[in-house]
C-alpha cells in the first residue's frame, strides 16, 4: 500500500501536510475558471481534492463540482462543509487512476500534492488518460505540480512548524532520483520532551515536472494547446514564476 492509500498516514498525519486556506483556494478557483474558460454552471472536477478546499470554493462560485479522493476520512470534511452550505458537491471516493466520466466535465483540476504521487511515470500518465477521457471535446485541464525549476532555486531542507500548542512537526526534504523525486520525512516531537524518547515518523513522496516534462507527457495523452504560466493567473513561466500551471486542451 502506498503511503496516500492509508487512511492511518492520514489520520495521524493529515493535519501535518501543508493544504491551501479558505482564501487561497478562492484565488485558485477564480483562475481555474478564467484559464480553463468555463461556461456558466459548467461540470468540474477536483482531482485529488484532499479537504476539498478547491472544490468547494467552485461550488460557491455556482459551478457543479465533484470531488474526488481515495481518503474517505478527507471526503467526510467535503461532505460536512458541503451539507452545512447547501453546495451540493458531488463525493466520489476512488483511485484517480481508475476514474473515468466520458465526455463529462467542461473543466478539471489536478493540482497541488494531489499531483505526482505515483512511484511510476506511468501511473501519472494513466491518469492523464483518465482525466482526457472525461473531458467534453474542447473542455480544459489544469495541472499545477511541484515543478522542478522552482523548487530548484532553494529548497528548504528542514522546516519545523507547530501542529498545536504541545506539538511540533520537523519536515526533512530530499531531492533524489536524479531531480525525479521529493522525499520528505515528518517526525513528530511533543515540547519539552527528551529527544527520541517521544517522537513519531512517516515519510511521503511526489514525482517533480519541469515545465517541458510535463508539456510532453500532456502531449503523448493527446492534450492540444499546451500552455505553461507562472500562476494561476496567466503570468509568464520564467524566472519570476510562483508555480507551475498547465493548461492543455482535449
Amino acid at each position: 500500500m502506498s503511503w496516500f492509500e492509508d487512511e492511518a498516514f492520514w489520520a495521524r498525519w493529515g493535519v501535518a501536510l501543508e493544504e491551501p486556506d479558505a482564501a487561497e483556494a478562492a484565488e485558485v478557483a477564480r483562475g481555474f475558471v478564467d484559464l480553463a474558460r468555463l461556461p456558466e454552471h459548467g461540470r468540474v472536477l477536483d482531482v485529488g481534492c484532499g479537504h476539498g478546499r478547491h472544490a468547494l470554493a467552485l461550488a460557491r462560485l455556482g459551478y457543479e463540482a465533484t470531488a474526488l479522493d481515495v481518503s474517505a476520512r478527507r471526503l467526510l470534511r467535503v461532505r460536512e462543509v458541503s451539507e452545512s452550505e447547501g453546495l451540493g458537491v458531488e463525493i466520489v471516493r476512488r483511485d484517480m487512476r481508475t476514474f473515468n466520466r466520458p465526455r463529462h466535465f467542461h473543466g478539471i483540476l489536478w493540482s497541488g500534492d494531489a499531483v505526482g504521487l505515483f512511484a511510476e511515470v506511468e501511473d501519472e500518465k494513466r491518469v492523464l488518460e483518465q482525466l482526457y477521457d472525461s473531458l467534453k471535446p474542447g473542455g480544459r485541464l489544469v495541472v499545477a505540480p511541484r515543478g522542478k525549476e522552482l523548487l530548484s532555486r532553494g529548497i528548504q531542507t528542514q522546516r519545523w512548524h507547530w501542529l498545536d500548542g504541545s506539538t511540533l512537526i520537523l519536515e526533512e526534504r530530499l531531492v533524489d532520483d536524479g531531480w525525479g523525486r521529493l522525499r520528505v520525512r515528518l517526525t513528530r516531537v511533543r515540547h519539552g520532551v527528551r529527544a527520541g524518547s517521544d517522537q513519531e515518523t512517516a515519510e511521503a513522496a511526489w514525482r517533480l515536472f519541469s515545465g517541458t516534462e510535463l508539456s510532453d507527457l500532456l502531449r503523448k495523452v493527446g492534450f492540444t494547446k499546451i500552455r505553461l504560466f507562472g500562476d494561476f493567473h496567466r503570468a509568464r513561466y520564467d524566472m519570476d514564476a510562483k508555480r507551475l500551471v498547465a493548461v492543455a486542451e482535449r
